[in-house]
């Protein structure tokens, strides 16, 4: 009776551990399929539509390093990129002791291209507002430009409204002195 009762839990376990070996690999193959059409999709520029949500305590290490390094690049790709939550993913995938030395290098590589994406979008920031300011200096400098030129007109026709009453008055003292002579 004793070993008809192990017989059948070790069948039981058998069975179990059978169902088990053909479904992890099952959902494993679902979901690296998933991530593989994800990095194929960000890897060719168009960002990814689908879902990469995943149970984080059924998968390795590596995979999850794929899932966010995937999902961090799609980020950049869809150009919604929040530069300090993408480095600090990154880091966290460089520091995990149990992701592989291949996906810690790539997250290095990434992380300095994300750096470098970074300085050039400062840089275009910072030129974006030089130009905005020469703009505005632009503009201001046409509007004195135009009141420059309506006062200094207005002054030319100040002097010579004023030349032409000198020269009449010239003339009428010039005949006034001709007719005392």
């Amino acid at each position: 009776m004793h070993r008809a009762r192990s017989a059948r839990a070790a069948s039981f376990l058998s069975v179990c551990l059978l169902f088990l070996s053909t479904l992890l690999p099952g959902c494993g193959a679902l979901l690296t399929g998933k991530l593989q059409e994800a990095e194929t999709s960000v890897s060719s520029g168009k960002p990814y539509k689908g879902s990469l949500g995943v149970n984080t305590a059924l998968t390795s290490p590596d995979i999850l390093a794929r899932k966010k390094l995937a999902l961090a690049m799609n980020t950049v790709v869809k150009g919604d990129v929040a530069f300090p939550e993408v480095k600090q993913t990154l880091k966290s995938i460089q520091k995990d002791p149990y992701t592989s030395a291949e996906l810690k290098v790539e997250a290095g590589y990434l992380f300095t291209l994300i750096e470098k994406l970074e300085a050039r979008q400062r840089d275009l920031d910072h030129t974006r507002q030089r130009l905005d300011k020469t703009m505005k200096d632009k503009d201001d400098l046409a509007r004195d430009k135009d009141a420059t030129i309506a006062q200094l007109t207005r002054e030319r026709d100040d002097l010579a409204f004023k030349i032409k009453k000198l020269e009449e008055i010239s003339t009428l003292t010039e005949k006034r002195r001709e007719i005392r002579r």
